[in-house]
C-alpha cells in the first residue's frame, strides 16, 4: 500500500503561495503554448501535484510519475518543475546522474503502541532519503547516509506522526464510506495517477491500491469536516488577494491575451481555494493541540531504536 499520503511531509497547508502558483498557472501557461483549462484550480496538478479536491496524488517517490524504488535517479517534471525521480539509470538526456541506495531495511514506526503500516512509513521517508542520498557526495557510504539521516528520529519523523495521527481521527471519524462517493473519488484519483497506478497495482496488489485510496478519501472527508465550519470570506477579502497575489503578478499583456483574469472570471477558484486554506488551517490547529503528549517509537537501520513523546511544536 504506497501511501505516500502526506506529500508535503504533513497534511497538506495551503499557503498564499500555493494558491497563487494555482491561480496564475493558468496565465503563464500562455507563454508556453499551453492550453488553458475552463478553470484555473485544475492546474493545481500540475503545479504543485495536488489534485483539484486538495489531496496529494498517488506517487511513489515523486508526483505524478511511478513507483520506482530501485535507486538510481532520472529527471522528471515533478510538481511544475524538473526534480528527480529515481528509477534506473539514467537521466531523460540519457546522462548518467547519481545511484540512490535503497531505503535501509528494518524501518519500524509505532505511535501511542500502535504499528503504522510498513507502506504508508516507507511512502513518506522515499522521497526525503532520496534527497537526502542526491545531496551528499557520489559513492557516500550507505552507513554514513543512514547515520546522517536518521540523526534526529524526532524530526525524520514528525510530520510523518501528525499524519498518522490526523489519518486515525478520519477513520475513527468516518467507520463507513458511501458507495457512490467512494467510486467518484476513486476514478479521480485513478486519472490523475495514470501510468503510475499500474505500477503501484503490480507492486502492491489490488487490495493495496484500494486501501490507499480509502485513506486518502477519509482524509478528504475530515477535511470536508473543518471546511463546513470555516469562516466565509468576505467580497473584500476576494478582492484584496486578487488585487495583491493576482493582479500584482501578471506578465505582459501580449502574453496573457486570451486568458480571462477578469474577477468574475476567477473568483470560483479564489473562493475555493482560500476556503480550503481556512479549513486546513483549523485542521492544522486540532492537529497542533492532539499531537502533545503522542507517544512514538522508531525501529531505526541496524536494530537501533528510539522513543519519545512529543511535548512541544517544532
Amino acid at each position: 500500500m504506497a501511501d505516500n499520503l502526506f506529500t508535503t511531509e504533513g497534511p497538506t497547508r495551503l499557503s498564499v503561495f500555493f494558491l497563487t502558483a494555482v491561480l496564475l498557472t493558468a496565465v503563464f501557461s500562455a507563454c508556453s503554448g499551453e492550453e488553458k483549462p475552463s478553470d484555473p484550480a485544475t492546474q493545481a496538478v500540475q503545479t504543485t501535484g495536488f489534485l483539484d479536491d486538495g489531496s496529494p496524488p498517488v506517487e511513489g517517490n515523486a508526483a505524478g510519475h511511478e513507483d520506482n524504488s530501485s535507486g538510481s535517479s532520472k529527471i522528471g517534471e515533478v510538481g511544475g518543475e524538473m526534480r528527480p525521480d529515481f528509477g534506473e539509470g539514467s537521466t531523460a538526456t540519457g546522462e548518467f546522474l547519481w545511484n540512490t541506495p535503497d531505503l535501509p531495511a528494518g524501518i519500524a514506526l509505532e505511535i501511542n503502541g500502535v504499528a503504522v503500516d510498513y507502506f504508508v512509513i516507507e511512502g513518506y521517508l522515499l522521497p526525503k532519503w532520496s534527497a537526502h542520498a542526491s545531496r551528499l557526495a557520489l559513492g557516500t557510504p550507505v552507513e554514513e547516509l543512514t547515520a546522517a539521516y536518521f540523526a534526529d528520529p524526532e524530526a525524520v519523523f514528525y510530520e510523518l506522526v501528525r499524519g498518522v495521527v490526523l489519518l486515525r481521527e478520519a477513520e475513527a471519524r468516518f467507520p463507513e464510506l458511501d458507495d457512490h462517493e467512494f467510486e467518484h473519488y476513486k476514478e479521480r484519483m485513478e486519472g490523475a495517477a495514470g501510468t503510475a497506478k499500474d505500477s503501484l497495482i503490480e507492486r502492491y496488489g489490488v487490495e493495496g491500491w484500494a486501501a490507499h485510496v480509502e485513506r486518502k478519501f477519509r482524509l478528504q472527508l475530515i477535511l470536508n469536516e473543518y471546511q463546513k465550519y470555516a469562516p466565509e470570506l468576505t467580497e473584500e477579502e476576494l478582492y484584496e488577494f486578487y488585487d495583491s497575489e493576482i493582479l500584482a503578478n501578471l506578465p505582459e499583456p501580449e502574453k496573457r491575451e486570451h486568458i480571462d483574469i477578469s474577477f468574475q472570471s476567477m473568483e470560483p477558484s479564489l473562493r475555493a481555494n482560500l476556503m480550503k486554506g481556512r479549513a486546513v488551517d483549523a485542521q492544522e490547529e486540532w492537529l497542533d493541540g492532539v499531537i502533545l503528549g503522542v507517544e512514538a517509537k522508531a525501529t531505526l537501520p541496524a536494530g537501533l531504536s528510539k522513543s519519545w513523546v512529543i511535548t512541544e511544536l517544532p
